[in-house]
């Protein structure tokens, strides 16, 4: 899966959780730590 793949999946992902998290710990559960995953690969690809 390329990084446009994965930022597109990442951006429905956020699409669908985006009502139902409530606090700021769920959202790290459920969105902050596969953003940082997909950014890593960002910063692998640039060097």
């Amino acid at each position: 899966m390329d990084f446009k793949d994965q930022i597109n999946q990442l951006a429905d992902r956020v699409s669908r959780l985006k009502d139902s998290i409530q606090t700021e710990e769920a959202t790290n559960f459920s969105v902050f730590r596969d953003c940082m995953k997909v950014t890593s690969k960002l910063d692998k690809l640039s060097r």
